[in-house]
């Protein structure tokens, strides 16, 4: 009985401490991602400035050109974007895009009575993670789309998205729920 207690008490142990492995490594992988979230959170604020700029202070000069990514974690997008329809089984999601405005454009079209601004083709770039992090990436998905807006009175009265395509390697799989 002694044998079987201290083979229970040895097991058990290892699993606390391997567990504690686990907790440690999750939470460095968290601190990880809460930090890369918050170096995108301002980039996108830099870029968003620029672009205000470009729309406030009309004139000419270089175009405005920036870079932003945006991550989505497994858990932001079960609770927001799937909802409880679908099953996610895959991890976090990064998307990357270049931002590209014609200054001069930007500046007319906000302080002309009426105005249309073609923003031309942007790509975003999107990297979703397995599950499992360990695994790493499970697929990209590349959308391209090309904005336009229209202006009235210096306010965006419509945005229009032509040339819209998407490619996903491998195609993303998900699995609807039935509802009852």
């Amino acid at each position: 009985m002694l044998l079987v207690y201290r083979t229970v008490a040895a097991v058990a142990v290892a699993m606390s401490l391997s567990g504690a492995g686990v907790v440690s490594v999750m939470a460095a992988e968290d601190a990880a991602l809460e930090k890369r979230m918050a170096e995108e959170k301002e980039a996108r604020r830099a870029c968003k400035v620029s672009i205000c700029k470009a729309f406030a202070e009309p004139g000419s000069g270089a175009p405005v050109a920036c870079s932003f990514t945006k991550t989505w974690r497994r858990t932001e997008i079960l609770a927001r974007i799937v909802g409880g329809s679908y099953i996610w089984g895959y991890g976090h999601v990064q998307c990357k895009a270049d931002v590209k405005l014609d200054r001069e454009g930007a500046g007319k079209a906000l302080h002309d009575g009426q105005a249309k601004l073609a923003l031309g083709k942007h790509d975003l770039n999107c990297s979703v993670e397995n599950k499992d992090a360990a695994k790493g990436e499970a697929f990209k998905v590349r959308v391209s789309l090309s904005p336009a807006l229209s202006f009235k009175s210096g306010k965006v009265s419509a945005v229009v998205v032509k040339e819209t395509t998407t490619h996903a390697c491998p195609p993303m799989r998900l699995v609807r729920i039935a509802r009852t």
